[in-house]
């Protein structure tokens, strides 16, 4: 289904994404509530921080993208954290010792940009907003520095796996081809296929590889410049950020989860796509995902930007 028919078969429910959307988003959004409201001051801070960041990872060692695929983890568990810039930097500035970074043609940062799929009741949200196990979300992903796109299904199984499937595409996908179709059969029979873009997510990552793990299991991933589009809407989420630890299998002795603990800082259930979704359709339900909202808000307020 393209996105002109997406959008005049809603009835209203959604309106997809215009095609100026499939871009990076640059302009902020301001809400009411329980959402995060950026102040004035939330570029200038992203900047800093943003420099501050880059240049504590210069202190790590590189890793490249050929050895960061022996650390893969397409099947994992994840644990995930949300906290402010000021505490990231704090706590990264003593695992130097325990990671690597990874370096594309010198750039510790590396911006992503996702277009997430959904129907038009958005089922995929809410199968997530129910807690439902086995879940998916599908999303179109261009890696910008690697110049890499995929097309991506990743679903949460029943056990509390994280599995992604990735097929590679020349481009970034704002519909669902033949190819993806006979690939969401192939690879994730329960997915939906009748879907088109709701979401635009972009941000910028830094990917860490646990020396001794290598070839075994974590990586972590780091996420800062959060800023989603959709239903008409744009916001960032300045001073934020999210940090996802990626194992075989959930180790508590790891080296960041021990100094984020001591940091006071603790694991949170948290989805960027839930999340985008709960800030900008209003209309959906987002119950469960307030305890999230709540806690971005705080830690804007705390970092000056709400």
């Amino acid at each position: 289904m393209t996105l002109e028919k997406q959008r005049t078969s809603t009835n209203g429910r959604h309106p997809g994404l215009p095609e100026r959307l499939v871009a990076p988003v640059s302009a902020p959004v301001s809400f009411t509530g329980d959402r995060p409201s950026p102040t004035s001051n939330s570029v200038r801070s992203e900047l800093s921080s943003h420099d501050a960041l880059a240049e504590l990872l210069r202190t790590y060692d590189p890793v490249d993208l050929v050895d960061l695929d022996s650390v893969a983890l397409l099947n994992r568990m994840d644990t995930k954290y949300v906290l402010t810039h000021e505490r990231l930097l704090a706590a990264f500035a003593t695992l130097s010792r325990h990671y690597r970074a990874l370096d594309i043609d010198g750039r510790r940062l590396n911006r992503y940009h996702t277009l997430y799929f959904d129907s038009s009741g958005m089922a995929l949200y809410r199968l997530h907003h129910a807690g439902k196990q086995p879940r998916h979300k599908l999303r179109s992903r261009e890696y910008v520095e690697s110049g890499l796109y995929f097309f991506e299904i990743k679903e949460k199984t029943n056990k509390g796996l994280t599995v992604k499937h990735r097929l590679p595409t020349r481009r970034l996908t704002a519909r669902i081809t033949p190819d993806i179709e006979e690939y969401l059969s192939s690879r994730s029979p329960r997915a939906e296929s009748d879907v088109s873009p709701v979401l635009i997510n972009d941000f910028t990552r830094a990917t860490l590889v646990n020396r001794e793990e290598a070839g075994v299991g974590e990586r972590i991933t780091v996420d800062i410049d959060l800023k989603f589009a959709g239903n008409g809407r744009e916001v960032p989420l300045p001073g934020t950020a999210i940090v996802e630890v990626k194992q075989a299998g959930v180790n508590w002795s790891s080296p960041a989860m021990k100094t984020l603990r001591a940091a006071g800082v603790f694991p949170t259930s948290v989805s960027k796509y839930c999340l985008g979704v709960s800030l900008l359709y209003e209309y959906v339900k987002h119950n469960s995902f307030k305890p999230t909202l709540v806690l971005i808000k705080k830690l804007m307020r705390e970092a000056g930007n709400v």
